[in-house]
């Protein structure tokens, strides 16, 4: 009877070696099928990712602009420059996968000029007022103030 068990055992080991040496290279695999996102889907995601490092950023400037002390107002902007700056990488993305996707331009503009880089900033926004031609009024004062500040 424990012949029979030892066989059984040994037939069960070998056939789960066989499996994994398959499993691990010893022979072909199918891919899994994986939906492969459209370039629009990419810069919506691209996008939204960018208003959510945004928003974090809002967060941290509520906290610069509550804090007393020198030292938190420091380290409350620091952590928001670092959110715009992901923020702005998520932008860059979108106009990679869409570059007509005016909002991202405009979005782009805002957090580079909340990060001080005023040149880039007036470059995007001209850019997303380039691409819509409707322009809303507060963009165009938008703009006329960036222009101010990097005089």
């Amino acid at each position: 009877m424990s012949r029979i068990w030892s066989v059984t055992i040994l037939v069960i080991v070998s056939c789960s070696y066989s499996a994994v040496g398959t499993a691990a290279g010893g022979g072909s695999m199918k891919a899994p099928n994986v939906e492969r996102r459209s370039p629009d889907q990419l810069a919506i995601e691209s996008y939204n990712a960018g208003l959510r490092h945004r928003d974090k950023a809002w967060r941290h400037q509520e906290k610069v602009a509550a804090s007393t002390r020198e030292r938190d107002r420091t380290k409350y902007q620091r952590r928001a420059n670092k959110e715009f700056g992901k923020a702005a990488k998520r932008y860059r993305a979108a106009i990679e996968y869409q570059p007509e996707l005016y909002q991202a331009h405009a979005s782009l503009g805002y957090v580079l000029k909340e990060l001080r880089e005023f040149d880039a900033a007036l470059k995007a926004y001209a850019e997303s007022l380039a691409l819509r031609r409707n322009i809303p009024r507060p963009l165009n004062i938008s703009l006329k103030h960036i222009s101010r500040l990097a005089n």
